[in-house]
């Protein structure tokens, strides 16, 4: 088995609902929630949050968060990429580790009603079939 790293990239420079991914939804940050599901999926060497805050990074490290890593500004922008900011995070922890991923599942806070099971099959039927990604969606 490939060691597994689950990335949550939340940032604070959300323009329509200002501070988005640390609002309370359900008596905690809306980013905990995720860390949570992810912890609960026991699917991932490694859980981490990777922001421009340092407040939103302490808010994960308190939510459980196993690796933090602070994104630069060139990344933290409303037109920088997801893949740029997954490559980052990816190759920071594998830095601080030495251990490397073969497989990067990315949550996003926003999403907060899926449930641990959701990522479990997701990274199940990755890992079994032939294709390179799983993507989810729900009608809303």
């Amino acid at each position: 088995m490939s060691e597994r790293i689950c990335i949550i990239p939340v940032r604070a420079g959300s323009k329509g609902v200002p501070h988005k991914n640390i609002r309370p939804f359900c008596g905690k940050p809306l980013l905990a929630h995720s860390v949570a599901q992810a912890q609960a999926s026991g699917c991932f060497a490694e859980i981490v949050v990777s922001s421009d805050s340092l407040e939103y990074l302490e808010i994960a490290r308190q939510a459980g968060a196993t690796q933090l890593v602070h994104r630069p500004d060139e990344l933290a922008s409303d037109t920088a990429g997801s893949m740029d900011v997954l490559f980052h995070a990816m190759a920071e922890v594998e830095r601080e580790t030495g251990r490397s991923f073969e497989t990067i599942t990315l949550l996003q806070a926003t999403s907060p009603l899926r449930l641990p099971d959701h990522i479990s099959a997701a990274v199940e039927q990755l890992e079994t079939s032939t294709d390179d990604v799983v993507l989810s969606v729900s009608e809303a």
